[in-house]
């Protein structure tokens, strides 16, 4: 890879996620970019569209989310990113009221990459 697709894991993360740029999953994800995760919604789990109504639906949720990197391993053009997800449940998040309690939780983020974009990831 690259230097500038090892950072696409943590642009997703730091610089779409958190602050809810939007406009940085033009940047960062192909066209047709998928995600394999049981937790989001099957109609937003395809295309950068969804990517975007995903990012505003958790963003509406966590307002203060932050997302800490614990360990990342790139592999010819797979990175795996262990991360912390901490923020406040202020907002509806798929159907559940807001518990205006503290949440952290940890998963893994694998993302594949091609000619410059992320094409596909998985979270565990």
């Amino acid at each position: 890879m690259t230097p500038e697709e090892m950072k696409l894991g943590y642009r997703s993360h730091k610089e779409w996620l958190e602050p809810g740029n939007s406009d940085v999953v033009d940047e960062i994800y192909a066209e047709e970019c998928e995600v394999h995760n049981p937790h989001i919604q099957p109609e937003l789990q395809r295309g950068r569209e969804a990517f975007k109504a995903y990012g505003a639906s958790l963003k509406t949720a966590f307002p203060d989310m932050k997302i800490t990197h614990d360990m990342v391993v790139t592999e010819v053009n797979q990175q795996a990113t262990r991360w912390t997800f901490e923020g406040t449940h202020n907002g509806d998040y798929y159907g559940i009221p807001a518990t205006c309690k503290r949440v952290t939780i940890t998963g893994i983020d694998v993302f594949r990459i091609a000619d410059g974009k992320i094409v596909d990831y998985s979270r565990n």
